[in-house]
């Protein structure tokens, strides 16, 4: 009961941890001011499809994501939508 209690902690710092080194990072490529939005949706999502699975959590992945939610809003900023 404990060892199973202390895994499911661990895990769940473990993602957090992941999370926040691939929030700043695509926040970084961004260009910050404009990498915020996207990166917070990049995680967020990312998190919503895998849950607490931390072996299905893959940078590539994230990264794909993250692009594709950065055109759109700089798309939206030249339409001034």
């Amino acid at each position: 009961m404990i060892g199973r209690a202390a895994d499911k902690i661990f895990t769940r710092v473990f993602i957090f941890l992941i999370m926040t080194v691939y929030f700043w990072i695509y926040t970084v490529a961004g260009l910050v001011v404009l990498g915020i939005g996207p990166a917070f949706r990049t995680v967020t999502e990312m998190h919503m499809d895998k849950q607490w699975d931390y072996r299905l959590y893959h940078f590539k992945e994230g990264w794909q994501r993250f692009k594709a939610y950065l055109v759109v809003l700089r798309g939206r900023g030249r339409l001034g939508l």
